[in-house]
């Protein structure tokens, strides 16, 4: 009986060195499968509750980022027949140099009445369809936005406005040729031509600032996602050293188990129990 305690108390202390090795193993390579030394809240309270924040974080900035690449969509159909418009503006200031130019013939001149009359319903029909979505980016809109970009993941943040009225870009209706005189035609249509112009400065300006704050959404979406990863992270090295030291005390502590095992079985052979 004497000698059975002492080596009951062994073989219970080798037995729980034993599990409490193998909880450590398994918890040391959950953390390498996963590359994450926290999992869940137990691991580490602070590190697991500072990556959820920072993962929420990095979340709320997805449909920022969404809303500013439909808006900047948005301002290159715009941009696009602002382009358009101010181009055949150009080409209708030339027609009126040429149609007033003394050397034109009277065949010459009923062309270029043509071809600007053309450009005149080329302007028009831009204005009147360039559609986003199904909705028409250049009309009168009662000074409503088309649509209000949010450029920050918060519950009030500030917004860039795209909303564009038909006088905003040009207004061709009344450009003629061959009616008055080259002064007050070309005066006209150079005035629409420094409207186009200021719309397309209007629209580059609107797209530079989307540019810009997308940028920065997706680069502090980034920074949230490297906190979050980086709180959380498992140290590899540190680990695959751990799961080995742990592997071998686990075979030592199973093989102490056994030893102390043959040891019971003789003392109990020697005594006749």
């Amino acid at each position: 009986m004497l000698t059975g305690v002492p080596l009951a108390v062994t073989s219970s202390r080798i037995a729980l060195f034993t599990k409490s090795n193998e909880n450590s193993l398994g918890a040391s390579l959950v953390r390498l499968a996963s590359g994450n030394r926290v999992n869940r809240p137990s691991d580490g309270i602070p590190d697991y509750f500072i990556s959820e924040r920072l993962s929420r974080e990095s979340q709320s900035y997805a449909p920022v980022l969404r809303d500013i690449g439909e808006g900047l969509a948005m301002l290159q159909v715009a941009s696009s027949a602002g382009e358009s418009v101010f181009n055949a503006l150009t080409d209708m200031r030339e027609l009126v140099k040429m149609y007033y130019n003394e050397n034109t013939t009277d065949s010459d001149r009923d062309a270029y009445r043509a071809e600007f009359n053309a450009l005149r319903s080329t302007v028009s029909d831009i204005i009147a369809n360039s559609r986003y979505d199904g909705m028409q980016l250049i009309s009168d809109n009662g000074g409503n936005p088309f649509k209000s970009v949010a450029l920050e993941a918060t519950a009030s943040p500030e917004t860039i406005d795209i909303a564009y009225d038909s006088d905003d870009i040009a207004d061709v209706v009344l450009l003629e040729l061959g009616v008055t005189d080259e002064a007050t035609e070309l005066a006209a249509v150079e005035a629409e031509q420094g409207r186009a112009g200021s719309y397309l400065a209007k629209t580059s300006a609107a797209t530079y600032g989307l540019n810009a704050q997308y940028n920065l959404a997706t680069l502090k979406m980034n920074t949230s996602n490297e906190g979050a990863r980086q709180s959380i992270e498992a140290d590899t090295g540190e680990e695959m050293v751990k799961a080995m030291n742990y592997s071998i005390r686990n075979q030592s502590s199973m093989a102490m188990m056994a030893q102390t095992n043959v040891y019971v079985a003789s003392i109990v052979k020697l005594i006749g129990w």
